[in-house]
Parts: C-alpha cells; sequence; structure tokens
C-alpha cells in the first residue's frame, strides 16, 4: 500500500523514489506504507510541511487526531 504527498523538499528522505515537483515549491512523492498508524503519526508531527494527496479517509483521521488532541488542553 501507499500513500502520494505533497512536501517541502527539505522534509523528503533520501529512500523516496521519483519526486515529482509542483509549482508550489512542494515535491508529490509516493511513500510506501506497511502502517496506516505510522503514516497517521508521521502526519500528525509533519504539521502543514505534509499534505495527504490520495487518501482522504487519512487526511479525515489526522484531522480528527488532531482535533481531539487540542480538545484535551483547556483553552
Amino acid at each position: 500500500d501507499a500513500s502520494t504527498m505533497r512536501v517541502r523538499p527539505e522534509e523528503v528522505a533520501a529512500a523516496l523514489d521519483e519526486p515529482m515537483a509542483n509549482p508550489d515549491g512542494r515535491l508529490q512523492v509516493v511513500l510506501p506504507v506497511a502502517d496506516e498508524r505510522w503514516l497517521v503519526r508521521l502526519l500528525l508531527r509533519s504539521g502543514p510541511s505534509v499534505q495527504v494527496v490520495d487518501r482522504p479517509d487519512v487526511a479525515e483521521r489526522v484531522r480528527a487526531e488532531a482535533a481531539a488532541a487540542l480538545a484535551a488542553y483547556p483553552a
């Protein structure tokens, strides 16, 4: 299984194959993903530096987990 994302060039690991440049300066890469939980943690850690392109289910899970984390802190 894999997920396609847009990332800032400085975030790209050397192990990623064939990054494609986008007009916004980000690179689009296909990242092999064996464990979706790992991908969600990576995305939570990366914040706005990484955008999921082809997995709306994963993007929604990241949004939900981020909202839950923020809700744990008083305003």
